[in-house]
């Protein structure tokens, strides 16, 4: 069996307590969670959490800006400041997905490939640093016990050499670059849920992922796109993640990831069914 599916692969690092809204879906009434609201300069303002909050103090300052809630199920919603501040609510449509043909064949054969365009790009203190975007296949292996091979068909790479030349004049030195092809076999949420996480009852196409009794994702059936989607909060419950390399200390406070596939039983996913991922990451140094 051989089969062929276009998604997108969105990798964000970055930056974000006025008010406080929650993000709701339109038809359901279940909060969203790891929206982004982006400024009209396209700056990273405020990403909403597992509840679907966003804190809206750091927007304080853009009372003349136009905003742009984004994710990845949903449609982009912009809002003047002044209808991001109105209410405590606001609603967003889901997107509607088109599921790709499947070809199936009698032949036996060892891999499923995925061919999908990624885009991948690094902030540093809300300045972009790297871009990284292009065409990329993935063979997933049918046989677990093998590693996911990648192939490289386009791609597109910049840096912003004034922002790595003030690096390079410090006295310790590293040049972190962590925009790049995303790895979608490492860290999955899939492979997550098999090894450290549990999950709750499932309750109107909805369910939560539990770690250590807490909540730290969530599972969403949609029956009507014929899709389900994962949300996972690789940190939590913990409130950050602190590690040491040489001289530099990094302190992880969102590692917050979502994937989306087609719609069946939870047991029967298999990364090789991935229609579209995002990962977003905010690091301290």
């Amino acid at each position: 069996m051989r089969i062929h599916l276009l998604f997108s692969l969105l990798y964000l690092i970055s930056f974000s307590t006025l008010g406080q809204i929650v993000l709701v879906d339109n038809q359901h009434k279940t909060s969203i969670a790891f929206a982004h609201v982006i400024s009209e300069s396209g700056n990273l303002i405020a990403t909403s959490n597992l509840d679907g909050l966003i804190k809206l103090d750091s927007i304080c300052k853009l009372k003349n800006h136009s905003f742009i809630i984004q994710h990845l199920s949903y449609e982009n919603k912009e809002l003047t400041y002044e209808e991001l501040t109105a209410g405590d609510t606001i609603f967003m449509y889901g997107k509607n997905y088109i599921l790709p043909d499947v070809l199936v064949s009698t032949s036996k054969q060892e891999v499923v490939v995925l061919k999908g365009y990624y885009r991948s790009y690094e902030l540093d203190d809300n300045v972009p640093k790297f871009y990284s975007d292009g065409i990329v296949k993935y063979y997933i292996p049918l046989a677990n016990e093998k590693k996911i091979k990648m192939e490289l068909i386009e791609h597109r790479s910049y840096g912003n050499n004034i922002l790595i030349e003030k690096e390079k004049q410090r006295a310790n030195m590293i040049v972190m670059r962590l925009a790049g092809i995303p790895r979608i076999g490492y860290n999955s949420i899939l492979e997550a849920l098999e090894k450290k996480y549990s999950t709750g009852n499932l309750s109107l196409n909805y369910a939560d992922i539990i770690k250590d009794t807490s909540v730290v994702g969530k599972i969403q059936w949609d029956v009507e796109d014929n899709t389900i989607q994962l949300n996972l909060d690789f940190i939590a419950p913990k409130q950050s993640e602190t590690k040491t390399f040489f001289n530099y200390t990094s302190q992880i406070l969102n590692n917050e990831l979502i994937e989306i596939y087609p719609n069946v039983e939870l047991s029967e996913l298999s990364l090789k069914d991935l229609l579209r991922r995002k990962n977003y990451r905010k690091i301290l140094f």
